[in-house]
């Protein structure tokens, strides 16, 4: 496949991963903005909500403070305006507090203390318990008022007394607490609130809803932090879930103006976010039904592509494989794909392919027929031709083309089509036509049968001679019917057997004309096989010699007709007789030789062929003069395609009909292709497709091949591992990393010398071989030099990618047959250098395989 054209499906096969990939990173990209926007906003919105009650409350508790200050110092006034009284049984004192204390609906209640700090009933007002403690209330310094920790009453009730001195006695204002939460509990934002009054050192003067335990205990000994924010005169915040009941709140805080107290409102953070987590859980649930969507959409699209890579693949091979030429052109007639027949049989490069058959032809001609073809191309009909061209090594060349449009919603899109080269098949036409007038001429019998005996051409001699007419229809007769019986066993227990073996058999047989007489004939039966080596069809050419001047004129019309058949075919035939003389040569023979017939027939093998290649022959020869058929195979130089040319020859001894040899038929056919072929498959069994070095199984035939020689030369196995390698895959993708492999081995075979070998074991794992080492510092030095162009930056298109390598190297000396055991100890050395911190090399200088 063009170049181009790898591209174009490189992007088609990841261009839609790529967008689904894209559109999904968008997608989560505005589902994770969306929630941490939307959970900022809706944040930001509680804590307000927060506030606006935090406000509202401030300035109800500032008010009822305000008027518990105003309270005290009002009786605080009294008394030292009245000396001789007696607080506790004035009643205008009790007029005064009753007063100050009704305008707080119940809230605020005002009595004096004694000078223990015990509240003392008004005049004759009989005790209730409402106002007695277990504990006396602390009174502060004179001119001060103390807001001190709740109490319990024996009535069960809570208040919170605000207490002032008086003198050597004391006054206070009791709030009633249990009013107090009842109203805070009216105003508690949802059910995971709270309100609660904290003192400024972290005593909890109230708390809505109440926890056992937490009024009247320090906040700070539980939360140290809480110093700080105590410190605020206002602010928000979110708690973790150390709290109370383990619930995480949103909480909003200010002073108490004028007042040593804080108010703080909370809300349930989950309660107060909820329909975000709701529409977050929505948003995110669809995002995921969405992604496992794609994801499987992706898969079967992926799964399809494979699918339709492997017929293409397919598709490919067998258009590779074809021995037909195959293209497809575009709307103005260039071709924009052929297979590699089509440019073997045009002598074409692959860059000269899109219209390199137009140079091909005479100039003369070349415009107008590149104006055909652009006609032709645009036609909506099938287009078939005969052309002659000259190739670009310079054959002349006949071809046949045909081609058919391929049309696309009603539009010619261009045209597909096959070239096949006639070039051989219309010189083998041609021969036949005239080797058919030579047997239809000839008074030999020439004969052609299938592989199962049934006759398929006689010519009119042969047609005549045994009484078969003209226009008989043969396809039911057999080859035996035209021989006596003797004739028909002998035929199966030597001459085919014989046949089958060597490609031809000569010598003499009998047969029956129509008169029932029987005739002796100069026999030749020759096997026809197909590619496969099959047998295909015989050919037999006889001769009547019952008459010797017959059999002199049928001896001359065989020869000739033996010229004819052995000059058409490809394969190389001579005959050398008893003396190492040559007596018959084929025209493929002599162009092989590069002589004539006269500079053939006659000569010697020594004078044909040269002392070493008859040297090289000449046991074969002598095997095949003693009566034995040889096959072999040798190789030849071909210089003028700087290769090598494989030929298996055959020598068939020739046999008189006394049966003594006087001879032996050579037959040689080129079997190159076959050899190259071969050679072909076991190279690229042994290569890595992708950098061109040796895989896992070229690098066990290079140890083999070293390890096998027993020289006693020092060599190393360096074991290499890319640093980092696997960062540049999964940040740039595997096409990135695969060009950086690429360019790295490319980079070591530069440091390499010739001797050495390189192997892609897998992944970014390498082996090389360094051969022929003088000591273990030149194994140190190319190691070196690895590491240096692993480090240099790697120029990838528009990036520069940098990555490293660590590097592990066994040395050993003479024969080693345990590459896996070499392997271990450069392995083991690798994993020794990358635990020294990688970028460098670690060796195992212990010569034991």
């Amino acid at each position: 496949m063009p170049h181009r054209l790898r591209r174009v499906d490189r992007v088609l096969r990841f261009a839609p991963m790529a967008a689904t990939g894209m559109v999904l990173v968008l997608m989560w990209a505005i589902v994770l903005w969306f929630t941490a926007i939307q959970q900022h906003r809706l944040l930001q919105e509680s804590e307000k909500s927060l506030d606006l009650v935090n406000r509202a409350l401030a300035q109800q508790t500032v008010g009822l403070l305000d008027d518990a200050s105003v309270g005290l110092k009002a009786i605080e006034q009294w008394v030292n305006d009245h000396p001789q009284a007696t607080p506790s049984h004035d009643r205008r004192l009790a007029m005064l507090a009753s007063t100050l204390s009704g305008s707080h609906q119940h809230l605020l209640t005002l009595r004096v203390l004694d000078d223990r700090g015990h509240p003392a009933a008004w005049g004759d007002e009989p005790p209730d318990g409402r106002f007695t403690f277990g504990q006396p209330v602390p009174l502060p310094e004179q001119g001060q008022t103390l807001i001190a920790e709740p109490r319990q009453s024996l009535r069960g009730e809570w208040v919170l007394p605000v207490v002032r001195r008086v003198g050597h006695q004391g006054a206070a204002a009791f709030i009633d607490l249990d009013r107090l939460k009842l109203l805070h509990a009216s105003l508690l934002p949802g059910s995971a609130g709270s309100i609660a009054l904290v003192r400024s050192d972290g005593v909890v003067l109230s708390r809505v809803p109440v926890f056992p335990g937490f009024e009247g205990s320090n906040i700070t000994d539980r939360w140290p932090q809480a110093r700080a924010l105590l410190a605020l005169d206002e602010g928000t915040q979110v708690t973790g879930t150390a709290t109370l009941d383990g619930i995480r709140r949103i909480s909003a805080f200010r002073k108490v103006r004028g007042h040593p107290v804080t108010l703080s409102v909370t809300q349930g953070y989950d309660e107060a976010l909820s329909t975000y987590f709701e529409r977050r859980r929505l948003v995110i649930g669809s995002c995921l039904a969405i992604t496992a969507a794609a994801l499987l959409a992706l898969w079967m699209f992926s799964k399809a592509q494979r699918l339709a890579r492997l017929r293409q693949a397919e598709l490919a091979a067998v258009s590779d494989e074809s021995p037909l030429g195959m293209f497809r052109t575009d709307r103005e007639g260039a071709l924009v794909y052929v297979n590699d027949a089509y440019l073997r049989i045009h002598g074409l490069e692959r860059s000269q392919a899109r219209r390199g058959w137009l140079g091909l032809m005479p100039e003369a001609v070349r415009q107008k027929a590149q104006a055909e073809w652009s006609a032709i191309v645009q036609a909506r009909s099938p287009w078939r031709a005969v052309r002659r061209l000259r190739s670009a090594d310079g054959r002349d060349l006949l071809v046949a083309v045909d081609t058919a449009p391929v049309i696309v919603d009603g539009v010619v899109m261009g045209h597909v089509g096959t070239v096949k080269d006639i070039t051989d098949q219309a010189r083998g036409e041609r021969a036949l036509r005239t080797l058919s007038a030579v047997f239809d001429a000839t008074s030999d019998f020439v004969i052609q049968a299938d592989a199962r005996g049934r006759l398929q051409y006689l010519n009119p001699s042969a047609r005549r001679t045994f009484g078969i007419a003209a226009d008989a229809d043969i396809a039911r007769m057999t080859y035996e019917q035209l021989n006596p019986a003797r004739m028909v066993e002998r035929y199966q227990r030597e001459i085919l057997p014989l046949a089958l073996e060597h490609g031809i058999w000569s010598g003499e047989t009998t047969k029956i004309d129509a008169q029932g007489r029987e005739l002796t004939c100069s026999h030749v039966l020759i096997v026809h096989r197909d590619k496969t080596g099959r047998v295909d069809h015989f050919s037999a050419i006889l001769r009547d010699i019952t008459q010797e001047k017959a059999a002199t004129r049928s001896l001359a019309r065989s020869a000739a007709m033996l010229r004819a058949v052995a000059d058409a075919m490809p394969a190389l035939v001579a005959v050398v007789d008893k003396d190492e003389r040559y007596i018959f040569a084929n025209a493929a023979f002599e162009r092989w030789q590069g002589a004539s017939a006269e500079g053939v027939i006659g000569r010697s093998m020594r004078e044909v062929l040269g002392e070493l290649e008859y040297q090289r022959s000449l046991a074969w020869a002598r095997r095949a003069l003693g009566g034995e058929p040889v096959v072999f195979e040798k190789d030849y130089s071909d210089g003028a395609r700087s290769g090598w040319r494989h030929l298996q020859i055959r020598f068939t001894p020739l046999q008189l009909a006394d049966g003594t040899v006087d001879g032996f038929i050579g037959i040689a056919e080129d079997v190159t292709g076959h050899r190259e072929e071969e050679a072909r498959l076991r190279e690229m069994a042994r290569v890595d497709p992708l950098t061109g070095a040796l895989n896992r199984a070229g690098l066990e035939y290079a140890f083999e091949h070293r390890a096998r020689r027993g020289d006693g030369e020092l060599r190393a196995l360096v074991y290499v591992d890319l640093d980092r390698f696997k960062g540049v895959n999964d940040e740039h993708g595997h096409a990135v990393g695969d060009q950086l492999l690429v360019e790295f081995c490319r980079r070591v075979r530069e440091v390499m010398r010739p001797g050495d070998a390189l192997a892609r074991l897998g992944g970014d794992e390498f082996a090389v071989i360094l051969d022929a080492l003088r000591d273990e510092a030149s194994a140190r030095t190319v190691a070196g030099k690895i590491l240096a162009v692993a480090l240099a930056p790697f120029d990838i298109g528009p990036l520069q990618v940098r990555v490293g390598a660590s590097l592990g190297i066994a040395l050993w000396r003479g024969q080693c047959g345990d590459l896996a055991a070499l392997m271990a100890r450069a392995d083991g050395m690798l994993y020794s250098a990358k635990q020294s911190g990688r970028a460098c090399y670690r060796v195992d200088a212990g010569l034991v395989c």
